[in-house]
């Protein structure tokens, strides 16, 4: 299994209540793209968290390769900017 940090290309840290990033298991990059990181998704990841879109999803987010784990698949760490 490995680890992906999983953020958004263009963040506005001037916005709040909003993910900038998340840490997860999975076991490749398109899987990474679909945890959601929290329950509002309906299976699409980050699409219903900041996009009204799934075609476009992959250029809202960037994914980086950080190592392996042997935890399962599923969000490891959230940075979620309450306000």
């Amino acid at each position: 299994m490995n680890l992906y940090k999983v953020s958004q290309k263009n963040y506005d840290c001037s916005k709040y209540d909003q993910y900038d990033a998340l840490i997860v298991a999975a076991n490749n990059e398109d899987e990474a793209r679909t945890i959601c990181p929290n329950d509002y998704c309906d299976g699409y990841g980050w699409v219903n968290v900041f996009s009204s879109s799934k075609e476009n999803i992959g250029e809202l987010l960037k994914v980086e390769y950080i190592g392996t784990t042997h935890l399962d698949v599923g969000v490891v760490l959230a940075s979620f900017n309450a306000g």
